[in-house]
């Protein structure tokens, strides 16, 4: 059994895809640290899910509680290895536009500067 890892990596890299299906969600680290490796998404459309995914773009966007649509984007990917790819270099344009240290810093700056302004 796994438990907390300090380095996530070493085990995501080791797959094709993410998959994060669940019925409830704010925003996940391995979402993000999937992106940065670039792993095409395939997620369930709650929480943060949908402000980090794109559907057909990143991945795959989906409802919650539908296997039999679920199953077909998990097809999808393992069947269509240019999917993947260009699924796999958009997640990773994404990570890199919108969510570095240097991106997050900026934009947490953003908010106190525009929470504190007089």
């Amino acid at each position: 059994m796994l438990c907390y890892q300090k380095n996530p990596v070493t085990f995501i890299n080791i797959f094709d895809g993410f998959l994060l299906i669940t019925v409830s969600e704010g925003m996940t680290m391995t979402l993000l640290e999937s992106m940065n490796i670039g792993l095409p998404c395939i997620v369930t459309n709650l929480g943060g899910n949908t402000e980090v995914c794109a559907h057909e773009q990143t991945g795959f966007v989906l409802g919650t509680h539908n296997l039999a649509q679920q199953t077909k984007a998990v097809g999808s990917l393992a069947n269509s290895p240019a999917k993947t790819k260009a699924f796999s270099e958009a997640v990773v344009a994404v990570f890199n536009e919108k969510f570095t240290q240097q991106q997050m810093n900026q934009q947490y700056q953003r908010c106190y500067t525009s929470a504190f302004k007089k």
